[in-house]
């Protein structure tokens, strides 16, 4: 675990982590609420955008995440991993 006692750890786990779950709430938002794809990307993009406020949250809580390369590195992942959570699920799991 010594990898998450580094802000750069912190940083890419909250990031991944962040990604993943949108990632899956991209696909439930399109499998529940099909006809409000409008609705639903804007939602997702919000939340994409409260990113940082939970980053920040997460830092008052967990500590060494305040750092500005911190705040790209979660930005850059989760963006990342929000869009490959989402085309795998939705040409592999559910094809």
């Amino acid at each position: 675990m010594e990898f998450l006692k580094s802000w750069f750890g912190r940083a890419f786990t909250y990031g991944f982590s962040f990604g993943v779950f949108l990632g899956i709430l991209s696909y439930v938002m399109r499998v529940v609420v099909p006809q409000a794809s409008v609705f639903s990307d804007y939602v997702l993009v919000l939340a994409y955008f409260m990113c940082y406020p939970i980053y920040i949250a997460v830092h008052k809580v967990l500590g060494g995440l305040g750092r500005p390369r911190g705040v790209s590195i979660v930005y850059s992942v989760s963006f990342i991993m929000w869009i490959t959570t989402y085309e795998v699920i939705m040409r592999y799991l559910v094809s």
